[in-house]
């Protein structure tokens, strides 16, 4: 009874999260995939545009300043809204020719601004969807993993157990970034020659029969 309980909790948690990751990869994956594709259009045309559009605007920087690691800048919109942004890079090309009072090129997608450009300098703004994707995709796969080991794996060899789901997170982890060039369009050969074989290792392990490690015979058993 105590298996069968702890196999419900763990596939109706594993459930959970794989919905909680999806949800969570949803407003990230439409920026990593389609912002790289879209195109200055007239808002009109955005509908027809599976990618959205790129809208430009302008406006003033008002302050900039820095943190542990990360570099910001305030602006003024030309609606007259003020906002801080993230920038990123390490060292942000338009945050050092940012001055007070510089004029702020805006490039904005879907309602949110996404690159500026100052004083001939261009930034991407933050945060970048790619990082939230990626945890986010983790959480949905660990689920879907959790699901899997109550209901597959149940009293198995614990240390075969660890092993199979640090090779199932592998396969996801791995498998990540070709899906995530093809589903963008790119093509860099280098990124599917290095994380393929990484992932089909990764499968072979979690998915290829292994023999739990069998116990050592107690004092004093015989062998007949």
């Amino acid at each position: 009874m105590v298996h069968v309980l702890g196999r419900v909790v763990g596939v109706v948690a594993g459930a959970l999260l794989a919905w909680a990751g999806l949800t969570l990869a949803h407003t990230p994956y439409e920026e990593r995939v389609h912002y790289p594709q879209a195109r200055p259009c007239a808002d009109r045309e955005a509908a027809a545009s599976p990618h959205g559009c790129l809208g430009r605007t302008s406006g003033r920087v008002i302050e900039k300043g820095r943190g542990t690691g990360t570099f910001w800048l305030r602006v003024r919109w030309a609606s007259g809204a003020e906002k801080q942004y993230n920038v990123e890079g390490r060292y942000p090309p338009c945050y050092d020719a940012a001055r007070r009072g510089s004029h702020a090129g805006m490039v904005t997608w879907r309602g949110k601004l996404m690159r500026l450009t100052v004083r001939g300098e261009t930034c991407e703004v933050s945060p970048h969807a790619g990082a939230a994707l990626l945890m986010a995709v983790l959480l949905a796969w660990a689920g879907v993993g959790l699901a899997l080991v109550s209901l597959a794996w149940p009293g198995r060899d614990p240390h075969l157990v660890s092993l199979r789901c640090a090779a199932w997170m592998g396969i996801c982890f791995f498998g990540y970034f070709p899906g995530i060039r093809l589903a963008a369009g790119g093509e860099r050969w280098w990124i599917w020659a290095l994380c393929l074989p990484l992932a089909a290792a990764c499968a072979i392990v979690a998915f290829l029969p292994l023999r739990p490690r069998s116990s050592p015979p107690a004092n004093g058993s015989t062998r007949r």
